[in-house]
């Protein structure tokens, strides 16, 4: 929008647009959350020190890093430094959050090639 005045006016007009315009603002950062990778029980074996999302059959979701595997128990650290134990048949869904879950999907990328 153009406006074509002159002298005070046209300083006042300029005054009142800049003053009361609205002012943009950039939008926040999105926040991103990490990747996840749903893994069987039994895969934990070799995963201890990952961090790893469990989902219960209580509707909780807790956490962590990885700290022990057993066949019967998983046992995360959670943020705070708390340990949590969890019973294996209190356990709905596992993931590997974050950086173990895209090594996970480049590893499945690359099933033909060779290890040197």
């Amino acid at each position: 929008m153009t406006i074509a005045l002159r002298g005070a006016a046209s300083l006042m007009a300029v005054i009142a647009l800049s003053v009361f315009a609205p002012v943009l603002h950039a939008a926040p950062p999105a926040k991103t959350t990490p990747a996840l990778q749903a893994v069987e029980y039994t895969a934990l074996e070799d995963r201890v020190g990952e961090r790893v999302v469990i989902e219960t059959t209580f509707n909780t979701t807790r956490s962590g890093i990885l700290r022990k595997y057993t066949s019967v128990v998983l046992t995360i650290e959670l943020d705070g430094g708390v340990e949590l134990t969890v019973p294996r048949e209190g356990i709905r869904r596992i993931s590997l959050a974050g950086a173990a879950a895209s090594l996970e999907t480049s590893a499945a990328g690359d099933a033909g090639a060779q290890k040197n």
